[in-house]
């Protein structure tokens, strides 16, 4: 995240610039003065809240509280002072922008709360929404860290002014929750009995519906080679990988230096030990061609246990996504 453009702090980091953190309260003073500045033109009648942010406006929802459960699903856009907009999770902001990109994801995503994933400031925020809520607040610069403290004044006291930069954060609450298996595994489920509901429970959040029937029911031997088409989507149908060129080209994840072909999977006695060229697969690709006969088509859906789990997968797959995949077993090309 690209920091705030603030003349006052420009001139106030060159005066001592080699005594940062002997200087840190001096320097938030400083900044909550002009924060005070800004207020009083901007939002007069706003206080700091809690641990000292400042809520600017905020439209209430009607479910559940957040009260520091572990996880949040949510959707956000990042502001400096100026009313610059850093980042956005809304494709409806992006494409005014000018930002869009068709193979990047928008919307919700599951956030940790925790010290590694959450900064101060927003789990601040996040406190006492209710779900389907949105609420934006002014986080100064002293709560846009990850280290937490025991009280306000020890973030304002220990904070390290020249770290971060004061952020406007406008946050809708989707839902929140402990356990994130059991919230995906749900998820899932709704989403099955929805939109497919002839699917088959394979294994605990993998789910299998046939599209095109097999030649013959046999099992594939082990070590035979077989060749696939796929294309990998988000639930909400949005394509993050393909060996459809066409496919690629529709969704914005067209790639002249990818080749589209039918790729090579090689079979062994065990889902975990089939390969595509050379390179292992993640589970719930590897345990839905594994059911599949000759020449089959189908589509596996799974969570993200199976798929990229925390990490994600750049800007097209968010942490903790289920995952659909189309997959066609076809002629050696």
């Amino acid at each position: 995240m690209r920091k705030n453009t603030i003349t006052w702090l420009l001139i106030g980091a060159a005066l001592m610039a080699g005594c940062a953190k002997e200087n840190a309260t001096s320097d938030n003073a400083d900044n909550k003065a002009y924060i005070e500045a800004w207020l009083k033109a901007k939002h007069p009648g706003v206080s700091a809240s809690g641990i000292g942010i400042y809520i600017l406006d905020e439209k209430p929802g009607t479910g559940k509280t957040y009260n520091g459960e572990d996880f949040a699903y949510l959707r956000f856009t990042t502001r400096d002072m100026d009313g610059n907009i850093l980042t956005t999770s809304e494709a409806r902001i992006s494409q005014q922008l000018g930002t869009y990109d068709k193979s990047y994801f928008y919307g919700p995503a599951v956030i940790p709360m925790d010290e590694a994933s959450c900064k101060v400031g927003v789990e601040a925020l996040l406190t006492g929404m209710k779900v389907g809520g949105t609420r934006t607040a002014l986080v100064p610069s002293w709560l846009m860290g990850y280290k937490r403290y025991d009280d306000a004044e020890e973030y304002f006291k220990k904070a390290d002014a020249e770290d971060y930069s004061n952020t406007i954060y406008s946050i809708t609450l989707e839902d929140c929750f402990d356990d994130e298996i059991q919230w995906e595994l749900d998820s899932l489920s709704r989403f099955i009995a929805a939109s497919v509901p002839g699917a088959t429970l394979v294994d605990e959040g993998l789910y299998y519906v046939r599209r095109k029937n097999p030649t013959k029911e046999t099992t594939i031997p082990s070590d035979s080679t077989i060749y696939i088409n796929y294309t990998g989507r988000l639930l909400n149908g949005q394509v993050f990988d393909t060996t459809i060129k066409d496919t690629a080209k529709v969704y914005g994840i067209y790639s002249s230096s990818k080749t589209y072909s039918p790729v090579a999977i090689t079979f062994s006695d065990s889902d975990t030990e089939l390969k595509m060229g050379s390179g292992n697969v993640v589970a719930g690709f590897s345990k839905t061609i594994f059911r599949m006969r000759p020449y089959e088509h189908g589509t596996g859906y799974f969570v993200s246990s199976y798929g990229y789990s925390s990490s994600g997968s750049g800007n097209r797959i968010p942490s903790y996504s289920p995952l659909r995949f189309d997959i066609e077993l076809v002629d050696k090309p």
